[in-house]
This record gives C-alpha cells, structure tokens and sequence, in this order.
C-alpha cells in the first residue's frame, strides 16, 4: 500500500449508480481553504445500487481520471477519500454506561466509554465504524449533557449513532482502488458528504431529514442537536423513475431521462389538460403528454418517499422540523412540494452551500464530493486548533516549573 501522503493535495471519488464524479483540489487547514484543481463527472459504468459489481469496466475510468488530473504536476502524491454509498451501511445506535462512583468525569472516562461501544457494536460483529456521532451524555438521569468533563455523579451514560460498514466490503473497495495504483485514506458515506455540503449548522440543530435521490438507491438520515441520530435507505432511485417512462411511453432510456428532466412538472397549480412532448420517437407510436408523465413520476417518487419515511424511527421523526432534498431527481419541476404535501413537513430543495463550492462550476452532481472537501477542511481546522491548544498548554507547564526554578 502508498504511503500516507503529506501533501496538501486531495482527491476525491463519488462513486453513483448513474455517474461517478471526482474532485482534485488543495485543502489547507484554514477555514474554507478550499481550492479546486480540476473537476470530472461522467456516467458510472460497473456499478448497481452503489456497489462496484464489475470493477474491469470502472477501473479503466478511474484509472484514466487519476492519471489526468496528475498530467502537469510535480507532486503527485494525494490523500484519497472515497465516498461509501447508504445500501452498504448499518446505522447503529448504541448506549454506553459506566461506573463513574461519584468521581469527578475526565476525558479518561470518556475514551474508555468510546473504545467500549466501537468494540461491542462494531469490531466484534465484523463491522468498521465510518463515522461515530455522540449526540447526548447523562450522569444520574440528568439528560441532554454536551460536555460531562468535570461533572460528578454515579453513572455516566453515552448515546452514540455509528455509521458502519462490513469489513468484507471494506477490504474489496480496497482491493479495488489498490488494483487503481490509488491508496484510499479514508471512507466517509456519501449521504452525510452530501448533507454537509447543502445543509446549514442550525437546520442540524433544530432538526432537520434530509432524502437525497440517487441513481439506484435512495437516502434518508436524521440530524438532531448537530448531530446525525439515524440513516437509512431503500434500493429504488431516479433510474427506476426513468425506466417506467421508458416502459410506459416505449422509448430509449436515454430519451426517457430528457423527458424526465425537462419535461416532468409535480406543481398542483401547474395548468391543467394534455401537452404533447414532441420530437421523441415511440416504438408503438404513441403520444406522450404531460399529464401521464406526471402521473407516472409521481407515484414513483410517492412510493420511493412513504418507503422512506416509514423506515424512519418515530422518536426522532417527532423532532424533524423541516426536510432537505438533495440529489440527481431535484432537477424534476416539483418535487419538493410533492414531498412536503406527504410528510406534512416545510421542504425545500437543497443545492451545495457557497463556502463549500468555491468554485461556479460544480453542480448538483458534485454536491457530495465537495461535501468531502469541507468534511477534511474541517478535520483539519480542528486538528489545528487542537495542537495550538497542546502547545499552549505545553507552554504554560514550562513556563511554571521555570518560575519555580528561579524562584
């Protein structure tokens, strides 16, 4: 395997059901440090529901890709991160306790309760945690603790959602970009990048769902006091949406994927009687009017939203107040109200936030890799603050045994 890199370059790979996008950028550890080398996007071939079925057709992409976007630079070492997609991971809540027996509670304890849930909910049932969410601590039935450090009590309890993935599957995406000449640095899921990059620090706060229609798979995941509580997903996308317009209307997928775009309205006040969409060839020579293909998208996407929604746990649906859509299926006229009129819930459309696509040409379609970069600017912002702090700490125990001494 490559070794670490120490390079500020970044590369990331979003791998879709429908499209496979990358982003080569330079990420420094100063808020918003984010800067775009170079960009690509194209169909995804080999993969089926998010999982890499025939890694001999993508490899030729990927492979093409990396040595392209390396063709003029002189340092060519990187650190990959490769986007998990929702259908290969296990949403895992999980409640820790420990005897604390009136001591004061340190960040000893608090390690100890951490490597305690990973090992019991995640390594001895074969899974690897990809992202570990602690959304509350209690001592003695007190709740809704952010920080214990410091607090005395009996019993410390902390609640923790890990986002985790088989350690089978993690050692074939491995295997995958290994045969690529590319070491993977780390896995982060690909609905959470996505949330990062189009929802704001309040809407996490306050409680928000966010549903992000992807090509063969669909998402779903909770945020609650700023931190994801639940995801999950069902195994139907936008491909299914454009597959029964090709069924119905008897046309080419790819026709059926236009007229799906630009074509499809879900407004209740849209003007009602039949429009007929010209200039598309039909096997059975039939018309194709708007109304039906209204009629046809939308019982999907009722289907695909009620599927998701009754996945969901109530205790936290309870606490949703607002609802996020991101993804591919965004771009059909309507479906954020369509969306809202099922759940009862205020819903808007999400597209990727300005300080996480500093650059205008990246869409919708790299929401979540751009999502990737802010989720490593971020980690690196902290560590940052967090060796000034060491340092500083360092500073200030010299400083004290110099005065003693001198003293």
């Amino acid at each position: 395997m490559r070794a670490k890199s120490k390079s500020n370059n970044t590369f990331v790979v979003d791998v879709g059901t429908s499209k496979i996008a990358m982003i080569l950028a330079k990420i420094s550890d100063i808020k918003d440090g984010i800067e775009i080398i170079d960009s690509y996007c194209a169909s995804s071939v080999g993969v089926k529901e998010g999982i890499i079925a025939d890694p001999h057709a993508l490899r030729d992409v990927v492979r093409h890709c990396y040595s392209h976007f390396f063709r003029h630079m002189n340092d060519r070492r990187a650190d990959v991160y490769v986007t998990l997609p929702s259908s290969v991971l296990t949403s895992i809540p999980t409640e820790t306790r420990l005897n604390i027996a009136g001591h004061a509670v340190t960040y000893k304890e608090i390690n100890k309760m951490a490597i305690e849930a990973e090992n019991n909910n995640c390594k001895k049932r074969n899974l690897s945690a990809i992202h570990s969410f602690v959304y509350n601590y209690s001592i003695d039935g007190y709740d809704g603790l952010i920080s214990p450090i410091g607090m005395h009590g009996n019993t410390l309890v902390c609640d923790t959602h890990f986002v985790a993935c088989q350690d089978s599957t993690i050692l074939n995406i491995s295997g995958f970009f290994e045969n690529c000449g590319i070491s993977v640095n780390q896995y982060i899921c690909g609905h959470y990048a996505g949330t990062c990059a189009t929802i704001t620090e309040d809407e996490t706060k306050l409680g928000v769902c966010v549903i992000e229609f992807g090509g063969g798979v669909t998402s779903i995941s909770i945020f609650h006091a700023a931190h994801m509580v639940y995801i999950g997903y069902v195994p139907y996308g936008g491909m299914n949406i454009t597959n029964d317009i090709a069924k119905v209307f008897g046309v080419k997928i790819k026709d059926a994927e236009k007229i799906k775009n630009l074509h499809a309205n879900l407004h209740d006040y849209k003007q009602s009687g039949q429009v007929i969409i010209e200039n598309c060839e039909t096997q059975y020579d039939e018309e194709i009017t708007t109304s039906l293909l209204d009629d046809i998208v939308r019982a999907r996407i009722e289907e695909i939203t009620m599927m998701l929604f009754k996945k969901c746990p109530e205790e936290w649906m309870r606490k949703v107040s607002a609802c996020i859509v991101i993804g591919g299926s965004t771009k059909i006229v309507g479906i954020d109200e369509l969306i809202k009129k099922i759940s009862g819930i205020k819903t808007r459309i999400g597209k990727p936030l300005k300080k996480c696509s500093p650059d205008d040409r990246l869409e919708v379609e790299y929401a979540n890799a751009m999502g990737v970069l802010k989720f490593v600017n971020d980690q690196k912002v902290r560590h940052r603050k967090h060796a000034m702090l060491k340092s500083s700490s360092a500073e200030s125990i010299f400083q004290k045994i110099k005065k003693i001494f001198l003293e």
